[in-house]
């Protein structure tokens, strides 16, 4: 059973974080400007691409790519005209890198950026450290707030299966009597959480995996009297992991369908 679910062609959450980046560098400072101003940089590069001189699937390139490493800005200075294809091929060069020491085309888009009063924030080292430490702490906040989410939703949606209100996970004894029980019942299954020979609740025993990822002892309890034992291998446990979303992916996932009543988790 993963921590983490692994999906083909899943939507990252490293899309967003990009995205947030994205936006915060694209509305720094106070500018606006509009179509007309970007037909008057066209103009001004001739309605060319900047990089090689076409005049074909001209579309807008930021000189200096948007991102936390390089931070470029949505500013009309440093908007320039490029075909598709030096677009895609210069990816998240900057102009500079991505000309290769052609002077002639690294002049003409300084200048163009002076002409524009646009004056990329990498020129200041001390501040670049600085805002690059605050994109930073948004990159991570982005992940931490869509873990949450996720979450909060994963709970929703496996209710049945973890609403610790319901459960009497107190009431449970390590002995055959209680595991007797617990087969009788009916509902969403029983949950049982021994932590080195001692029942505890799921959080006390959920923050101890987050601490010691290990081997965890799993007994499935079925509805027809029968048992089932496993390992689950939770080394991949981290503080960013959550015992019911693994659960209720994993061993609870259709409990109805499999007939399961009870489970117990044991280190």
């Amino acid at each position: 059973m993963a921590s983490k679910n692994v999906r083909f062609k899943g939507n990252a959450v490293g899309n967003a974080q990009n995205l947030v980046i994205r936006n915060i560098l694209s509305n720094l400072g106070y500018e606006s400007f509009s179509k007309q101003d970007w037909e008057e940089t066209m103009k001004h590069f001739g309605n060319k691409c900047v990089y090689c001189g076409s005049d074909e699937n001209i579309e807008c390139d930021h000189a200096i790519p948007i991102n936390r490493e390089k931070l470029g800005e949505h500013r009309l200075g440093n908007l320039v005209p490029a075909c598709s294809r030096c677009n895609s091929k210069k990816g998240s060069q900057d102009y500079i890198e991505f000309c290769d020491n052609n002077e002639n085309i690294i002049t003409q888009i300084n200048e163009y950026m002076e002409s524009r009063n646009y004056i990329p924030l990498s020129v200041d080292e001390s501040k670049c450290v600085n805002i690059q430490i605050v994109l930073q702490k948004a990159h991570e906040e982005i992940r931490i707030a869509a873990e949450r989410y996720i979450e909060m939703i994963n709970d929703l949606f496996f209710d049945d299966v973890f609403d610790d209100e319901r459960s009497s996970i107190e009431d449970l004894e390590n002995s055959e009597h209680e595991i007797i029980n617990i087969r009788k019942k009916s509902g969403s299954p029983e949950k049982q959480f021994i932590l080195k020979g001692a029942v505890c609740k799921k959080d006390e025993f959920e923050t101890f995996l987050k601490s010691n990822p290990c081997d965890v002892k799993v007994t499935l309890y079925y509805r027809d009297s029968q048992e089932e034992n496993k390992v689950w291998n939770a080394g991949n446990f981290s503080i960013n992991s959550s015992l019911s979303r693994n659960l209720g992916s994993g061993y609870l996932r259709d409990w109805k369908g499999k007939g399961i009543i009870g489970i117990k988790l044991e280190i």
